[in-house]
Parts: structure tokens; sequence; C-alpha cells
């Protein structure tokens, strides 16, 4: 790497400009470059390219060069892997060069970044010939866990021991997020790896998508607040699991989950009521019933709620009434609710709005409304703040496939939620405006489109309707 830079053109400044920066503090102009650093989110700006910082810093002069080199902070946040440049059609040998590349890419940030705590993200999705050399990016970057601070890796399958390792040798005392995405068949050959949280005692994010793992939540509370373990634990999801996350986690904010095995794994005793009083975000994917699991629940905190049901048993539902009961008993101020699958009745559905009077966004899929829903969300004007009219501040609804509704009915809903003319002055945020997405195939677009009012709706901006693919 050092040699690729001396090889470039150095950048040229201006005179005076060159001789005010000159006079700077080390100190300075070290606090200076840092603020050149791309932003790490964006996986582009990998060690790869050489036009970024800190690189392209030692090109411009020698003293430049000097301190960028002893400033540990300017390689302590740091790519690897593929980025947006690579084209998709690049050659294994291409592949190899890189991987190369980046090993010696990896050992000289590890290097200059002396003992500051790491952010690191790691790009290696596919298979490569040149897996040996992956495996040894893989375990330099393990080798200094110990700083980890933020780590964002997505590889394959065959890697997963190598990067979970950490949690089980231990200890991780800078680890505050970490989030894997792993590929691949978990079950070909790979063992379950265990997530010990003790290891990482100030983590706050952790997620895991794919691979086979186990979370060993130890014997105590820990202080996470994000918790994303929606397809990594299989059948360990059950509702027996998933209150060891709640007797573990009570500081949670955000908590993606599965539901993989029935009611018969919930505990002989299980507790009357599981509250998360700090939960504001819940994501539940169930291919069993959830419904004891939201018998119980009591989130007050709780703003945006996620449920997808895809029930693989022979098993029909009339209603599932359990959601209903849940915002019933917890009453929370709920802005954000989607719905995939769940097979509540319309009826079932509107008692559910009404306990979530501050919605601003609305989601159903794969249940079936009509006209009914539609009319629990139309307005009684002459009485606005009546209890009969429901989320007065909704300004998002999505319809997925389940959904059939006719013109004149949708027609009636979105007029009564049109902002008077004294209120149109708001008109330019996008949270007084009303965005309608859904099927195409759910109501004739045409026929609600042409009306005269809601034609007006389109043109002035308030409202905007979508097709869903």
């Amino acid at each position: 790497m050092d040699h690729i830079a001396n090889n470039k053109r150095q950048v040229q400044l201006p005179e005076k400009d060159s001789a005010t920066i000159q006079r700077l503090l080390p100190e300075l102009l070290s606090e200076i470059f840092l603020h050149c650093l791309p932003y790490p989110e964006d996986y582009q700006y990998s060690i790869r390219n050489l036009s970024q910082a800190p690189l392209f810093l030692g090109r411009v002069c020698s003293r430049w060069r000097n301190v960028s080199i002893s400033s540990p902070k300017l390689w302590s946040s740091f790519t690897i892997g593929e980025d947006d440049s690579m084209p998709v059609f690049y050659s294994k040998e291409d592949m190899d060069v890189a991987c190369k590349k980046d090993f010696e890419a990896t050992r000289l940030w590890i290097s200059r970044s002396g003992s500051v705590p790491l952010s690191i993200q790691m790009y290696y999705p596919r298979s490569y010939s040149s897996a040996a050399t992956v495996q040894k990016i893989l375990r330099s970057v393990v080798s200094q866990s110990w700083r980890w601070k933020q780590v964002v890796i997505h590889t394959l399958s065959e890697f997963q021991n190598i990067i979970l390792a950490p949690f089980r040798t231990g200890p991780l005392p800078q680890l505050l997020v970490f989030d894997s995405t792993i590929s691949g068949d978990s079950s070909l050959g790979t063992s379950t790896d265990l997530v010990v949280l003790s290891s990482a005692l100030r983590l706050q994010k952790l997620r895991i998508s794919g691979g086979s793992v186990h979370i060993d939540f130890g014997d105590g509370e820990n202080d996470i607040k994000n918790l994303d373990i929606g397809s990594s634990v299989d059948s360990r999801d059950s509702l027996a699991y998933l209150t060891t996350i709640f007797d573990h986690c009570p500081s949670l904010t955000h908590l993606t989950i599965s539901v993989m095995e029935s009611e018969t794994s919930f505990p002989p005793i299980p507790p009357a009521i599981i509250e998360f009083s700090c939960l504001s975000h819940l994501s539940v994917s169930a291919r069993k019933d959830p419904g004891p699991l939201f018998d119980q629940l009591f989130l007050p905190a709780l703003i945006s709620l996620q449920l997808s049901m895809d029930i693989d048993d022979a098993v029909f539902f009339d209603d599932w009434p359990h959601l209903c009961s849940m915002l019933a008993r917890s009453r929370p101020h709920l802005q954000c609710l989607r719905l995939v699958g769940v097979p509540m009745t319309q009826e079932t559905i509107a008692e559910c709005l009404s306990y979530a009077p501050h919605l601003i966004a609305l989601s159903i899929s794969g249940t079936f409304c009509a006209d009914d829903i539609l009319e629990h969300l139309t307005l009684d004007k002459i009485k606005p703040y009546a209890s009969e009219n429901l989320c007065l501040s909704l300004n998002s609804i999505e319809f997925g496939d389940g959904a059939h509704f006719s013109s004149s009915a949708m027609i009636t809903m979105i007029l009564s939620r049109r902002p008077s003319a004294s209120e149109y002055s708001d008109i330019g945020t996008e949270s007084e405006r009303m965005f309608i997405w859904s099927d195409m195939r759910i109501f004739d677009r045409g026929d609600v489109t042409t009306n005269p009012d809601i034609a007006e709706c389109l043109n002035d901006g308030w409202l905007q309707i979508h097709g869903l693919d």
C-alpha cells in the first residue's frame, strides 16, 4: 500500500493555502483529517479505493503523510471486501488478486490503528477460489477482537466459526455493535455456534441473519438495546425461548424474532404478563401460532409493530384476536403497524385500530379486507373528534393481496381525510400528505383518479396513489 501511494502523482495546493496549512500543529491537522474520512456506512469506500482518505492524504505532501501515518484514529475505521465499483463479471483471477491486496491492506490498517477501538465492515458474500486468503483476512480481524467497537460482516457459512469465535473466547470489552449476515446452507457441515452475551458487556446491538447460531443470555440481565435474531436461531425461536429473551434483556428497545415452534414449548408455569417497558419496535415472523405470546405481552412503549404469519400447520383461524388483546392491555403510542398474513376479521382489525389513535402508517397484506374496513377508516367531519373516528393522523395506507374495495368506498375514505382549506398551509411537509399504496387489482384506480375531487387532491400534491408490484 505504501508503494502505491508513493507512486501516485501528488496533489498540488495553491501556494498561499499550502503555507497556511503547513503552520498548523500536527494534532490539529490530525483532527482535520478525521473529518475527511468517508461515512463508514457507505461500503463503496473500501480500502481498495486509493482516492479516499486516509491514503489520499499521504499523496499531498510528506508532512501530511507523516501526520496521517502517526494518527491511529484515521486507520481505525475501514471496509474490506467487495464494493459497488466491482463489476458482477469480475473474473476469478481478478478476485484472487483483490483478496490478496485486501489481506495486505488489512494488516496495514491494523498496524497503523495502534490500540484504538475498531469499526470494521467486511463483505465476502460469495464463494472464492482464494478462500484460504479470505480466511486469513478474517483471522487477522478476529485477532483484534479485543478492540472491536462496531463490526458489520457478510460472509459464507463456512467462515461462521471464525467470525463468531470471539464470543466464545472473549472478552469483547469495547464492542457496541455486531451485525452479521451469513449466507449459504448452514446445515452442510456447519456446527451450531454459541454467542455468549456475557463476553460483550457493553453490547448495544446484535443482529445475526442466517447461519446456525444459539444465543447464550447467561444468568443475569444485560443492557442490550437492539436484538435481531429473526432468521438465525431456527427452531429454538420457540415461545419458551422468547421468554428467556424477555427475562434477560429488560432494556430492549428494538426486537426482531421468529416463532418456529408451537405453544407446547411454553414453560409449564408461564408468567401471567410479560412486560417490556422500553420496547418501541417489535417485528415477529411466525410459522407457528404466536397467540399465546401476544396474550401475555405488555408493551406500553411500542411505536412500531410488524407481525408476519405463515402458519405451516393445517390450522384454520376464524379470527385471531390476540393482537387486539395486547393493544387493549398495553395502550401504546403506536405509530406504524404492518400485518402480513394475520387472519383477522375486519371487525377485529377495526378494534385494533381503535387502540392505536396515534397511528401514522398502516400496512395490511394477505388478510381479507373489503369496504367495511374503509368505512371504519372514513372520518366523520361533522364530529371530527368522535370516538368512532379512527387514526386521525393516518397518512400512509398500504393494502396488499387479500383486499378488494369498491371505487366509491375508496373515494369516500380518501376525501374524508382531506384537510380543510385552512390546513393546506402545511401540505408541503410529508407528514401532512396522504399516501395510498395498493396492489393494482384491489380497486379500479382509473375510477378513483378520474373523480374530480380526487384529481384535485392529486394535482395539489396532498394525495399520492402508488401501485405495488
